[in-house]
């Protein structure tokens, strides 16, 4: 359960990335990381080992235009706390706009019940830095966060804040929730996992490994007394190991109590009702004589949120969103449409027809259709040949399209997932970041990498400067390669595939796994085995790629063509060597290992000799890549 923003996790965007968007995190140890005063540094988290979570619906997600998801608490009806670096980027004077901003109620974020805009949002003051996409000394205990709602939130219960020292709660049972990544490799939905707090100093209080990335910004809960009294900040070493800092509360009220007093509402009798999201007249209703986000409207109608404008339907009173998430950020009934194809503007738009009919978005990719509606990606797209076909929307360099598709953005930034073309006279440098190649010159970047048996365009990165592959990529022996880095159980082929200390063990199948004992026991679904002579955690199902026969033969509890599956939506959803294809029920996405191809010259990250990264003298099965992999301890932002 963590943060996924693509600068630090690959989901500025839990693909939370989803996720969606993520949330691709490399984590490392700290040394002393038990210490209360020990960590500077903090590395970004999910809630690992936990359950799923479908009530405390005071926990919420918010989710930004440019693609970030958090976790966060709704401690007023209309007041919602986070991680101050789930709003501001790395480098920045300021957070970003209020209207980015989207707070969603519900355990799915992609079906989530409510989505409330968000109007004003304080943090602590100050720029800070994310050295190699780490939060470091800035940042550490005063990273917060406090948004204001245009409208109040009716339908849930708003969670509580302790306004006292948290210091006598050490050895206390806790709880925490979130929407970040979980062992399995999904994010985007609500878990919770019980933890303790452990040591409490001036800014920070100490718990167990329970957080992952996605997690940021969600609440720490006394199990006693249902307080929320800290905000998830960062984590050490992976999901799962290490520790998570929490920034306590009761040393930022001021900040807190500065926004709640914004929502106070203030009222005079008889004076006129504006579309502003208070009661003006003191009548008990708000904004009565408005209309609101979804009602039709003519030029020159005053809506309480958002204004007039045109969409495919008709006027709607609708609200500005991002059209590569057309499920995400507008409210229920409605859908994020681009206002014209290629642009990467996109306006809320009905979900029904004129009669109030709505479609079961139930076409897959490639399906023939007539309108958005009608297709699962909510984009019907006419093609060269006059014919309409359900599309997925993309963003360049983002490797968010299937295999053999390419995202056509006609030198824009957004675009649409298209079929590569396969013409050998086709001219060079049309393929982005992750998307299929056979050479070099089928790359804008002149570089095509063998990744096991996938090959895609890739681009030059340095592991030890920054983070720059972006959103659904990672840095792998100098090579921004697809996917994410890997938790307990991921599959892997090297050491670098797999999160923080974990390493890649196995034979034919390899998986990310890390040492086990007596002492210290495998998370649930795996269990401790010799392995070439030493104790690790070994999967008790067959993990990713691996064979099998039945559903529950696999990890994912997703058998395809015999062979153990993950849903996706693009191939940056998948892990390295992985693709994301049309199989199984209804052709539904999933990622697999490709069929073979046909290989020739160009870069490959094949097999070698790996590096123990201070693993001593144990059999870890390794691979290595073109370039010799350097590991690094880092922290990441939750």
């Amino acid at each position: 359960m963590l943060k996924s923003r693509g600068e630090y996790l690959g989901v500025r965007g839990i693909q939370a990335r989803v996720i969606p968007v993520a949330f691709l995190v490399v984590m490392g140890a700290l040394p002393g990381c038990e210490q209360a005063d020990a960590p500077a540094e903090g590395v970004t988290h999910s809630i690992a080992g936990g359950t799923r979570e479908t009530g405390e619906q005071a926990v919420v997600f918010v989710r930004s235009i440019s693609g970030t998801l958090c976790t966060a608490t709704l401690i007023t009806p209309r007041v919602v706390l986070t991680a101050k670096h789930c709003v501001q980027d790395s480098g920045d004077a300021g957070p970003e706009p209020a209207s980015y901003l989207t707070v969603g109620i519900g355990d799915d974020m992609r079906s989530y019940m409510e989505a409330h805009k968000v109007s004003a949002l304080r943090t602590t003051p100050g720029a800070y830095v994310a050295a190699n996409g780490d939060i470091t000394g800035e940042m550490i205990g005063v990273d917060i966060a406090v948004l204001l709602l245009e409208d109040q939130v009716t339908t849930v219960t708003p969670m509580v804040i302790r306004r006292t020292d948290p210091t006598p709660l050490v050895g206390a049972a806790t709880i925490n929730i979130g929407y970040g990544y979980t062992e399995t490799g999904e994010a985007g939905r609500k878990y919770r996992a019980d933890s303790m707090i452990t040591s409490v100093n001036e800014t920070l209080i100490y718990i167990g490994s329970q957080t992952c990335q996605g997690d940021s910004g969600g609440p720490l809960i006394d199990a006693a007394t249902r307080e929320v009294v800290g905000v998830v900040s960062f984590g050490s070493v992976g999901c799962g190991v290490g520790f998570g800092a929490m920034n306590r509360i009761d040393t930022h009220l001021d900040l807190i109590d500065e926004v709640i007093a914004l929502s106070h509402e203030v009222c005079v009798e008889g004076a006129e009702e504006l579309c502003d999201g208070y009661d003006n007249d003191c009548d008990g209703e708000i904004d009565e004589t408005c209309l609101i986000l979804g009602d039709p409207c003519t030029e020159g109608d005053t809506c309480s949120q958002g204004a007039c404008r045109p969409t495919a339907s008709g006027h709607f009173c609708t609200d500005s969103c991002n059209p590569t998430t057309p499920a995400e950020g507008c409210p229920n009934g409605m859908y994020c449409a681009f206002t014209e194809a290629g642009a990467c503007e996109g306006v809320c738009s009905p979900a029904a027809d004129a009669n109030g009919n709505y479609d079961d978005h139930a076409y897959p990719l490639g399906h023939p259709c007539e309108r958005n509606t009608q297709c699962l990606s909510l984009v019907c797209l006419a093609g060269s040949d006059g014919a309409s076909h359900c599309a997925a929307p993309c963003t360049a360099d983002q490797g968010q399209c299937l295999g053999g598709q390419t995202c056509e953005t006609e030198g824009a930034t957004c675009g649409f997932c298209q079929d590569a073309n396969v013409d050998p006279n086709q001219p060079t440098g049309l393929s982005g970041l992750g998307e299929d190649c056979s050479e070099d010159p089928d790359c804008s970047s002149n570089l095509c990498v063998q990744d096991g048996q996938t090959r895609y365009c890739s681009v030059a990165c340095s592991d030890g400067q920054g983070e720059p592959c972006g959103g659904g990529f990672y840095c792998k022996s100098d090579l921004c390669v697809r996917g994410s880095q890997q938790a307990v159980g991921g599959p892997c082929s090297s050491n670098d595939d797999c999160t923080g200390d974990l390493r890649c063990a196995g034979e034919t199948d390899r998986w990310c796994t890390t040492g086990c004992s007596n002492a210290s026991p495998c998370q649930e679904g795996f269990t401790c085995e010799s392995i070439q002579g030493t104790l690790l955690c070994t999967p008790e199902k067959s993990i990713l790629g691996a064979l099998c026969q039945a559903q529950d033969d696999c990890q994912s509890s997703l058998c395809v063509q015999d062979m153990c599956a993950s849903p996706c939506q693009g191939n940056s959803q998948c892990p390295g060597g992985f693709e994301c294809v049309q199989a199984g029920p209804q052709d539904s996405t999933v990622c697999r290992r490709p069929r073979p191809r046909g290989i020739s010259g160009s870069c490959s990250l094949g097999e070698g000799s790996g590096h123990s990264g201070g693993a001593g003298n144990l059999p870890w099965v390794l691979l290595s890549c073109l370039f010799a992999a350097r590991l690094r301890r880092r922290t990441r932002p939750c």
